[in-house]
C-alpha cells in the first residue's frame, strides 16, 4: 500500500452510496488504464448509476407479540426477510442493525431470525440510517398492532415499553444515559400535541374528503461499530513560524460538518482563532490505515484523534509559553523551534470503554459506543379523492448532548430528516421481473421537493443532558434524524384510518411504505377505490417496494 497514495478532499454527498458500489467504476477505470497506460476517468450519468446500483434493502417482517392487558411487550418473536440482491455485499451487516438489539421499547424476551435473500435485482448496499429505518418502522409498526387489538392508545402502548436508565437490551448491554422520556415530553409540550388530536379529531369530523392524521414517533440510534478496528482516528499536525497550523485527520468531509468541528476543537485546545487553523486534504501518505468516514460519528473519532495531537502540541510549548506569558502563539512556536522542539504532531484516539468485537450469535462483547435519543411530532392532511397530502407541521427534539456546533447540527436534522419522509411516502423503486429497475431517473423516482417541506418545521436541540462518555459530551447526529420520518407516515395512517372508519372500514389495517399517491388514495377504502382494487387484482403488475 505505501506504493500508491490516495487521496480525497471533499466530496458533494455520502449517505452510503460510496461504500461498496464505488468499486464498479473505479474498477472499470483501473482496467482501461492499465491496459491503455493512460489515465483514464468513468463517469456515471445519473440514469445509469441508477440502473447499476443498488439501493436501500427492502424489509419484510413476519412478529407475533406477547403482552399484558395494559400493553406491555413480554415476549416477540420476528422474522425478518432482507432483499440483498444479486451478491451478498453489505447485507448481513445491514441485517444486523436491522434486528432490534436496540429499539426505543424494552424487549424482556426475544426470538428473531433474520435471512438475506438473494434475488436479480441490483446489489443492495448501505444508505443512511443502514438498517435503522427499517427497524423502526416495524417496531412502530407493532406498537400500533398492539394498540389496536387492545382498543388502547398508541401513544401510551409507546410510553409504557419505552426503555429506561439501567435496562438491559437484547445486546445484553445495560444503558446508561438514555434521554428517551425527556425527548418525547419535550417535544410533546412543544408540539402541544394534546391539543392538537383534538382539533384533528373534530376536522375529520366535520370533512368527509380531507383528512388529518398526527402522530409521535420516539428513535433511539446506537452510534459505534461493534468492530474494535473500526473505533479509532488519525490525525496529523503541522505548527509554522508564522503561527498557523496546518490539521489533516482521517475523516472525509462530505456536508456533514467534519471539518468545521475539528477546527473548533483544534481552535479550543491551542487558543487560536479558527482562521489560523487549515484543514489538509485526506491523504494514505499524510494520514495512513484510517477507516471509512460513515457511521455518525466521524467527528468523534477524528476529533478525538485531533484534540490528542492539540495536547500534545501545548505541553511541548508549555515551557515557552512560561517564558513568554505575555506572548501568541506564534511567539511560542517560533521560540520552540529555535529550541529545535519538534512542531509537528501525529494525533491517535481510540475510543475508550470498547474492547471486544460484538458476537451478533452469543450477543457477547462490546456492541456499542452510546445512544442518541430523538422524538419527532407530525402533522398532514391527505386529500381522499387524488391521495395527495400536504405535510403541514412536524417538531423535533433531539438529544445531541453538547452539540460542538447546533447551526451544522441543525442543517444535518432537517435536511435527514427531508430525507426520511422521502423514504417513508414518495421514493418507491419499481423492479422489472428480470430485476431491472424501471424508474431511473427524476421523472419516475420522486424524492421530496420544495413544495413538499413542512409549512413549519421546528427543530430543538435537548438541553441538561450532558454525557461524560462521549468528547466533549457531544454526539453524533449525521443518522439519527432520518429516521423521524416514520412519524410522517405514522400520521398519514392515522389519516387514513379516518377515511376509512367514515366507510365503514375499523378493522386493523397497515399502510404500505412508501405511502406514495396512489397507496393512500386507494387505502381509503371508499366505493371508488374498492372497485378500482378489484380491477387492479385482475390485471396486477408485479412490484417490489
Amino acid at each position: 500500500m505505501a506504493e500508491r497514495s490516495r487521496w480525497t478532499f471533499v466530496l458533494g454527498g455520502a449517505f452510503g452510496g460510496k461504500a461498496f458500489e464505488a468499486l464498479m467504476p473505479s474498477g472499470v477505470a483501473a482496467v482501461a488504464a492499465l491496459k491503455t497506460k493512460r489515465p483514464v476517468r468513468v463517469v456515471f450519468d445519473r440514469a445509469l448509476d441508477m440502473r447499476s446500483t443498488g439501493k436501500r434493502h427492502p424489509i419484510k417482517t413476519w412478529f407475533k407479540a406477547a403482552v399484558t392487558k395494559e400493553g406491555k411487550l413480554l415476549g416477540l418473536e420476528l422474522k425478518v426477510y432482507l432483499n440483498a440482491g444479486w451478491n451478498l455485499g453489505l447485507s448481513f451487516f445491514v441485517l444486523t442493525c436491522a434486528l432490534p438489539y436496540n429499539s426505543p421499547y424494552k424487549i424482556p424476551v426475544a426470538r428473531m431470525n433474520g435471512v438475506l435473500c438473494r434475488t436479480n435485482s441490483p446489489s443492495n448496499t448501505a444508505f443512511r440510517g443502514f438498517g435503522h429505518p427499517q427497524k423502526l418502522f416495524y417496531m412502530e409498526t407493532i406498537m400500533r398492532a398492539i394498540s389496536h387489538k387492545l382498543g388502547l392508545s398508541v401513544d401510551k402502548v409507546k410510553e409504557i415499553n419505552f426503555v429506561n436508565e439501567g435496562d438491559t437490551i437484547l445486546a445484553n448491554m445495560k444503558l446508561e444515559g438514555i434521554f428517551l422520556h425527556q425527548c418525547w415530553n419535550r417535544c410533546k409540550e412543544q408540539a402541544d400535541y394534546d391539543t392538537r388530536v383534538k382539533e384533528i379529531e373534530k376536522f375529520n369530523r366535520e370533512n368527509r374528503w380531507k383528512k388529518r392524521g398526527i402522530a409521535m414517533t420516539p428513535t433511539v440510534f446506537n452510534l459505534g461499530y461493534p468492530v474494535n478496528i473500526m473505533l479509532q482516528g488519525y490525525a496529523l499536525l503541522h505548527a509554522y513560524l508564522d503561527g498557523t497550523v496546518l490539521l489533516t485527520h482521517g475523516g472525509i468531509e462530505m456536508g456533514q460538518g467534519v471539518n468545521t468541528k475539528v477546527q473548533q476543537i483544534a481552535a479550543t485546545v491551542l487558543e487560536i482563532p479558527i482562521t489560523d487553523i487549515l484543514i489538509g486534504e485526506t491523504s494514505s501518505s499524510t494520514v495512513a490505515n484510517t477507516f471509512e468516514s460513515g457511521g455518525s460519528f466521524v467527528a468523534d473519532i477524528n476529533g478525538g484523534a485531533t484534540k490528542v495531537a492539540c495536547e500534545t502540541l501545548m505541553e511541548r510549548l508549555k515551557p515557552f509559553r512560561e517564558a513568554i506569558p505575555g506572548g501568541t502563539f506564534k511567539d511560542w512556536v517560533g521560540a520552540a523551534l529555535a529550541s529545535r522542539v519538534s512542531l509537528s504532531v501525529m494525533g491517535h484516539y481510540k475510543v475508550p470503554g470498547m474492547t471486544t468485537n460484538f458476537d451478533v450469535m452469543k450477543r457477547t462483547g462490546d456492541f456499542t459506543w452510546y445512544f442518541t435519543h430523538n422524538a419527532a411530532c407530525s402533522e398532514v392532511e391527505i386529500d381522499c379523492l387524488t391521495g395527495e397530502h400536504q405535510l403541514i407541521k412536524t417538531d423535533i427534539v433531539m438529544d445531541l448532548g453538547q452539540s460542538l456546533n447546533p447551526a451544522v447540527d441543525i442543517g444535518q436534522i432537517e435536511g435527514g430528516f427531508i430525507q426520511g419522509y422521502g423514504l417513508m411516502t414518495s421514493e418507491a423503486v419499481y423492479l422489472k421481473p428480470n430485476g431491472q429497475v424501471k424508474n431511473s431517473g427524476p421523472l419516475d423516482y420522486k424524492i421530496p421537493g420544495v413544495r413538499n417541506i413542512p409549512r413549519k418545521l421546528n427543530v430543538t436541540l435537548l438541553k441538561d443532558n450532558r454525557f461524560k462518555k462521549s468528547l466533549y459530551s457531544a454526539k453524533g447526529c449525521g443518522e439519527p434524524p432520518l429516521l423521524l420520518g416514520v412519524s410522517v407516515h405514522e400520521a398519514l395512517e392515522e389519516a387514513v384510518m379516518a377515511a376509512r372508519k367514515d366507510s365503514g372500514k375499523d378493522e386493523y389495517f397497515q399502510l404500505p411504505c412508501p405511502a406514495t399517491v396512489d397507496k393512500i388514495r386507494m387505502a381509503c377504502g371508499d366505493a371508488i377505490s374498492q372497485q378500482c382494487d378489484k380491477q387492479l387484482k385482475a390485471s396486477e403488475e408485479k412490484i417490489l417496494y
